[in-house]
């Protein structure tokens, strides 16, 4: 159910991407705020260093599918 998602158990191979309604959306990783062009590139080289890694999103429901997908 997407709704109420169940919790994956946090561990030191994941990120937490969040992204927060707002005009336009706010975008965070590792608490730091990024724009869309910022946040890509940010994932891009997260993605470089470890590609292992898996990414939690966590977004606000009030958000379109199109704001959250980058």
């Amino acid at each position: 159910q997407s709704d109420n998602p169940a919790k994956k158990p946090e561990g030191p191979k994941q990120k937490l991407i969040v992204v927060q309604y707002a005009t336009p959306p706010a975008y965070y990783l590792d608490s730091k705020q990024y724009s869309k062009a910022e946040f890509q590139t940010a994932l891009d080289e997260l993605y470089q260093r470890n590609p292992a890694t898996d990414i939690v999103i966590k977004a606000d429901q009030r958000l379109k599918y199109g704001d959250v997908k980058v």
